[in-house]
């Protein structure tokens, strides 16, 4: 490993060269006697010598190559000493960093467990490599059935090619994914999901997969469905519909009112009642908002003053509704005009049959 360091040809990383220094030192160490003639062998080791002056110069070198040695090995131990202080450190950090990781796992897995939500996570091409309980008893498959594309088996037939375009679109350009659509589950019922996903991406903005959710909306398509229902039937009713709130004021009236009275939608939201029905007085509707509170309907014949000054007879029907925290009447009102008009012509005639009849008499 020294050796490969040592020729290496592309940079090594500081860390690396730094936990070599020592046996660099030891290398150094165990050389030195080598590195000059006569460098630390003794005299006797040589020959004979007669020559005291050299023999005492000769002791004065190996002193000098004796403090020389000594002075690398104090320098080898203080690394030793700093690559342990730094290695021990470094472990410190490695197992706190473990112990993280493993709490945020724990956290995951216990948030996936619980979650009522499906959670899922794909590789970098889109396969499925985890999906939680929740998503597993949304699509009513198990873990092995879930995990690759198998996935894409539970997706309605019709709704099957635009979810997939969709999902190969958003892996392929790297973008988040979020579309509403059918699954079928193996006992042939079928649920609306909305399912969301993001790329997961490394320090070095590299994706490593997705991660998303999957959420049953069956319920909120089945109440959206069933208010459309609602509103349709509303708008399009014979007779006139208002929404009335706790104010007087009027939140909705229908193409039916419209059509009666000759204020368009919008103008209808800036009038109240008492600009409706001229004979009710304001100071009033507080005591009928909480008659009709108590009592949850009420019933009268009334006059309503159309745009063009024109009073309409009218026959109202009032349901006092509490909706969300919302309270507000729901008035079904209708032309009366016809009738009345019908029932004038009645007593008119019947007025001159009793007068033709007193003449004869």
């Amino acid at each position: 490993m020294f050796a490969v360091v040592l020729f290496a040809t592309v940079p090594v990383p500081r860390e690396t060269a730094e936990l070599l220094r020592p046996l660099a030192l030891s290398t150094r160490l165990a050389l030195a006697p080598f590195e000059r003639d006569r460098l630390i062998l003794p005299t006797w080791a040589r020959g004979p010598s007669s020559d005291t002056t050299s023999d005492m110069g000769e002791l004065a070198s190996l002193k000098e190559r004796v403090a020389t040695l000594e002075s690398l090995l104090a320098v080898q131990e203080q690394t030793v000493a700093s690559q342990s202080r730094r290695l021990e450190a470094s472990l410190a950090e490695s197992r706190q960093q473990t112990k993280d990781v493993q709490a945020q796992s724990l956290r995951f897995e216990t948030l996936s467990a619980t979650s009522p939500t499906g959670i899922f996570q794909t590789d970098e091409e889109g396969a499925y490599l985890y999906t939680n309980t929740a998503w597993q008893t949304i699509a009513g498959y198990s873990h092995i059935q879930s995990l690759g594309h198998g996935w894409t088996s539970t997706i309605f037939e019709e709704d099957r090619r635009d979810v997939l375009q969709a999902w190969t679109r958003s892996i392929q350009q790297r973008l988040a994914f979020s579309l509403e659509f059918r699954l079928q589950r193996p006992d042939e019922t079928v649920r609306w999901v909305h399912m969301r996903s993001r790329p997961l991406v490394d320090e070095d903005g590299q994706i490593m997969g997705h991660v998303g959710t999957m959420e049953d909306v069956t319920d909120r398509k089945q109440a959206d469905a069933a208010l459309r229902r609602t509103q349709f039937a509303m708008d399009h009713a014979v007779d006139a519909v208002y929404w009335i709130d706790a104010g007087a004021r009027i939140r909705y009236a229908n193409a039916a009112a419209s059509a009666m009275l000759g204020y368009s939608p919008d103008e209808f939201l800036h009038l109240t009642v008492h600009d409706l029905n001229p004979d009710f007085p304001v100071d009033r509707w507080a005591r009928f908002w909480t008659e009709t509170r108590n009592s949850t309907t009420a019933a009268f014949e009334a006059f309503h003053r159309a745009k063009d000054g024109r009073l309409i007879p009218v026959d109202i029907h009032i349901r006092y509704l509490a909706y969300e925290g919302q309270e507000f009447h729901c008035a079904f009102v209708r032309n009366l005009t016809e009738r009345k008009a019908v029932e004038t012509t009645r007593l008119r005639r019947s007025g001159a049959s009793r007068r033709s009849r007193r003449r004869r008499g």
